[in-house]
C-alpha cells in the first residue's frame, strides 16, 4: 500500500482545541516555561511522577490557555498540547510522536499524528509500545521517496489494522498516565464523561516521512 504515497511538503499545525475559559480560570492562576536539553526535568511532584512512568520530560510549558509537554519513552519523542479549558473533561488527547529508524540503507524520521480517545481510566500496569515499535518499524522494511506525508484513509487504515489492538491498549495506558500527571499538576480530580467517546477508536490522522 506504500506504493499509493504522494510526495507533499510538510504540513502545519495539528491541533486545535476550545472550551469554557471560566471553568479552570481558578486554576490558571500561574505559568512557569521550564524545557531541557540532554537532562530530565524534575521540577515538582507532578514531574516526577512522569519519571517513575519512565517518561523523560524535553519541554513542559504551562499558562492560563494551554498546557505542552514534550517526553521521551522509548526512544519516542511525545508531543501533547491540551487546552487548559477542557482540562477536566478531555474526550480525545492529540498526539505527535516521532521516532528515527536507521537501517542498512537507509535512515527515516517517522511522525505520527494520532488521536487517542480518553477512556475509562486503566490500573498503571506499565505496558511496553511493541504495537507502536512494530507499527514504526514497518516503513524500514520498504523503499520509501523522502519526505512524503501519508494522509489517505485507505492507505492509514491499510497499515494501521494489524496493530490496532496493541496499539489501542498502549494508548489507553499512556493517556491513564497523563490523566494522573495532570491531576497532579493542575491539583484536580478528572471526571470522565464516557458517553462523549461512545464509539470512538485510535485513530492515525497522518504519517509523515522524512
Amino acid at each position: 500500500m506504500l506504493e499509493k504515497v504522494v510526495n507533499i511538503a510538510p504540513g502545519s499545525d495539528y491541533r486545535r482545541s476550545a472550551g469554557n475559559p471560566k471553568q479552570f480560570k481558578r486554576m490558571m492562576t500561574f505559568s512557569f516555561e521550564h524545557t531541557s536539553g540532554n537532562d530530565s526535568i524534575s521540577i515538582s511532584p507532578a514531574t516526577s511522577l512522569l519519571s517513575v512512568f519512565g517518561w523523560k520530560v524535553k519541554k513542559l510549558k504551562k499558562n492560563s490557555d494551554k498546557i505542552e509537554l514534550d517526553f521521551e519513552l522509548e526512544d519516542f519523542l511525545f508531543e501533547v498540547i491540551l487546552s487548559a479549558f477542557q482540562i477536566n473533561q478531555i474526550p480525545v488527547i492529540d498526539y505527535k510522536i516521532t521516532k528515527q529508524l536507521s537501517g542498512f540503507t537507509t535512515e527515516l524520521i517517522v511522525t505520527l499524528f494520532l488521536e487517542a480517545p480518553v477512556n475509562a481510566i486503566e490500573n498503571n500496569t506499565p505496558v511496553k509500545l511493541d504495537g507502536l515499535n512494530r507499527f514504526i518499524e514497518q516503513f524500514n522494511s520498504v523503499s520509501i521517496k523522502k519526505p512524503n506525508i501519508i494522509t489517505d484513509g485507505y492507505v492509514i487504515e491499510s497499515l494501521f489494522i494489524d496493530y490496532q489492538k496493541m496499539l489501542t491498549k498502549e494508548f489507553n495506558y499512556i493517556n491513564s498516565c497523563l490523566i494522573q500527571f495532570l491531576e497532579k499538576l493542575m491539583m484536580f480530580k478528572y471526571s470522565s464523561n464516557r458517553r462523549t467517546n461512545v464509539g470512538k477508536s485510535l485513530m492515525i490522522k497522518s504519517i509523515q516521512i522524512r
